[in-house]
């Protein structure tokens, strides 16, 4: 509906004036349609909103229409606002809200001052291609244009053609200005609120979202620096020289004179900017490479440990100055890194002055899966001996321990008895014979 008319002297009279009048019992003059340039009536009932409309019997115009009547009620508005803050010499200021929570964000724009000037729709270049719905002068200096947007925004080209006047241009949406589509009228000199500046830097965001989103920015940039950091630390890592342990194996030797010696070999890979230089066998406790390998070799792995055996078992040969009677390799090489070094399964016995095969009876009944009374009676039958030992010949403790090999007949006929396997609990009889 149209809320701004024109009077006779082109002054810009609302239909708020109207009603005013009305109010203190004055007669409002008569006004004008600011398009077809015909006689207005203010509408002041109490069933529809209060508005102008066009005389009876008048062929409607452009202004007569929703769209039109919106757009031009917001230029007048203006119009009228505009000049009343220049001639009281208000700051003009605009607003808009923040994309983050909508709070208002407010910027000045322009200083008005005594003098100054708002005209509607004056062309802006000699060729009458760019004609903006406001223009605010200061003498014959354009201080800014004002573009009011009722159906279409101003598009990229236009847009680009105002730019390049060097002028302030403001775009505002009309039903922000005349209070339509739930939006409060705006009154002067209230912040003006727009959607679109030109000429005039402003930010997008109140001081605590973007406090929040520069939060997150450094967070995110943060974590992307950590990730780089991760990434060249292992680049650097992949590309050091280092070695890994493949595989390892322990070995007990049991000598004549009642001495062991005990051996880890360690077979290991040397990497050098990521690639496998050359593999070694190490005897670690002795400090010393037993073996190198370069080339395809030392990178094929399978191969290679099978040249590791070799080696191994080379190194623990039986000789003159290696005079062993029993090895105990705990089931060869294994992959991996080291473990913790196996039991001594074979000690020194004291009566027999020989290295025996022996097991303790603590702990015996949990792999047996027997009760402890089931191994107190081996014992005493005689089935399974107890012989004294020590770790080696020259050792001063002696220790109790049982015969390996009664151990294991006794286990052999506790898996015949179970169907090839071992007890499923403990506490369970059995016949001596």
């Amino acid at each position: 509906m149209l809320t701004f008319a024109m009077t006779d002297t082109g002054e810009v009279f609302g239909i708020g004036d109207a009603l005013e009048l009305r109010r203190t019992g004055g007669r409002p003059p008569p006004v004008l349609c600011p398009v077809c340039r015909k006689y207005l009536i203010a509408k002041l009932g109490e069933k529809v909103s209060h508005h102008f409309a066009h005389q009876p019997n008048v062929d409607p115009c452009f202004g007569s229409t929703g769209e039109g009547e919106l757009h031009i009620s917001a230029k007048l508005l203006l119009l009228r606002s505009l000049q009343k803050m220049a001639d009281e010499g208000q700051e003009l200021s605009i607003t808009r809200p923040c994309r983050g929570c909508e709070a208002p964000i407010t910027a000045a724009a322009l200083q008005l001052l005594p003098g100054d000037r708002a005209e509607v729709e004056v062309w802006l270049d000699p060729a009458r291609t760019l004609k903006p719905d406001l223009t605010l002068w200061r003498g014959e200096e354009r201080l800014a244009l004002l573009e009011v947007l009722a159906t279409h925004a101003c598009g990229p080209e236009k847009l680009a053609a105002l730019e390049r006047h060097g002028v302030l241009m403001v775009e505002v949406e009309a039903r922000t200005i005349v209070g339509e589509g739930g939006h409060a009228p705006w009154v002067r000199p209230a912040p003006l609120p727009f959607r679109k500046a030109l000429g005039l830097r402003m930010r997008e965001q109140c001081d605590e979202c973007r406090a929040e989103e520069e939060s997150r920015r450094r967070q995110r940039e943060d974590a992307e620096a950590e990730r780089r950091r991760e990434e060249e630390l292992e680049e650097q890592e992949r590309l050091a020289p280092r070695l890994d342990v493949r595989a390892h194996c322990w070995v007990h030797m049991y000598l004549e004179n009642g001495v062991r010696r005990d051996l880890l070999f360690i077979l290991v890979q040397h990497w050098d900017k990521g690639e496998i230089t050359h593999a070694e066998l190490h005897e670690y406790k002795n400090r010393r490479v037993l073996q190198r390998w370069e080339g395809a070799l030392a990178q094929d792995f399978w191969p290679l440990l099978e040249e590791a055996k070799v080696a191994a078992r080379k190194y623990c040969r039986k000789s003159p100055t290696n005079p062993w009677v029993q090895v105990d390799t705990h089931g060869g090489f294994e992959l991996g890194e080291v473990e913790e070094e196996p039991f001594q399964r074979f000690w020194w016995s004291v009566k027999q002055a020989r290295w025996v095969k022996i097991e303790f009876q603590r702990g015996l009944h949990h792999r047996l899966r027997v009760s402890p009374e089931a191994i107190e009676r081996q014992i005493q039958s005689g089935r399974i001996r107890q012989i004294e030992v020590k770790v080696f010949a020259n050792s001063k403790k002696v220790t109790t321990a049982l015969d390996a090999e009664g151990v294991e007949r006794f286990e052999k006929w506790l898996r015949q008895r179970n169907g090839g396997g071992l007890p499923q609990r403990w506490g369970r009889r059995y016949r001596d014979d």
